[in-house]
């Protein structure tokens, strides 16, 4: 059902019916699939939304210098929406407090770690980091400024071992998003970057098998020859 789940773009629904706790999960091979549905009904839903904001614009004052002002406003706006919600468990729990003709479950506390509105922030992120890369020249970030900026965010974030996971997203995002920026502006500087981002690719694939493979150790045919998981 959680790979059926998944084929629809909905995997995320599927892990909290079928799971519930992502983190104490029922035996569940394909539970990871979660985040690709996530990202799947970002990449649907965002664009077709900013496609209707566009035709809502005259004709004659569109413009690529309009569109894309439009878009990073857009953007931007999705992003504090979405992050707040991520860091306000207080709102989420309102909005599931509030009748939605059957819709309430979206805000439930259950699927809030599922649920597409409270990670649009980290795609966001990503959506901005390439806008800010196609602007170069003065406007760009020097590499010091980056390097220096993911630095003083790991102090912030990271003052000991017990980081909870809400701290660890940010972190491990922003840290992200600032390597990609780096990568972008200095690749042709070096070419170790070429290799990480080679090694990023193939990995994609490592992801989406490993769980499975993890599963198969553990209750299958090679269950006498699995290590607990800690």
């Amino acid at each position: 059902m959680q790979g059926l789940y998944s084929i629809f773009l909905i995997g995320n629904i599927g892990a909290v019916r079928w799971s519930g706790d992502y983190f104490n999960p029922d035996p569940n091979p394909l539970i990871h699939l979660w985040s690709l549905a996530v990202e799947e009904q970002f990449y649907l839903f965002i664009p077709l939304v900013f496609a209707f904001l566009i035709f809502g614009v005259g004709r004659s004052r569109r413009s690529a210098e309009m569109i894309r002002r439009l878009y990073i406003t857009y953007i931007i706006i999705i992003f504090v929406l979405s992050i707040s919600l991520y860091y306000s468990p207080e709102i989420n729990k309102l909005l599931g407090s509030i009748p939605w003709s059957g819709f309430s479950f979206a805000f439930s506390h259950s699927f809030s770690f599922y649920a597409p509105w409270r990670r649009a922030w980290e795609f966001a992120l990503g959506s901005i980091i390439f806008v800010v890369s196609q602007k170069r020249g003065k406007n760009s970030p020097s590499m010091v400024a980056t390097i220096s900026a993911t630095l003083l965010l790991g102090v912030i974030l990271w003052p000991g071992k017990n980081l909870n996971q809400v701290a660890a997203t940010t972190f491990v995002c922003f840290a992200t998003a600032a390597a990609i920026l780096f990568g972008i502006q200095y690749r042709g500087d070096f070419r170790f970057l070429n290799c990480v981002e080679t090694l990023g690719n193939n990995s994609y694939s490592i992801y989406l098998i490993h769980l499975p493979v993890i599963y198969i150790f553990e209750s299958g045919f090679f269950h006498g020859l699995a290590s607990p998981r800690i």
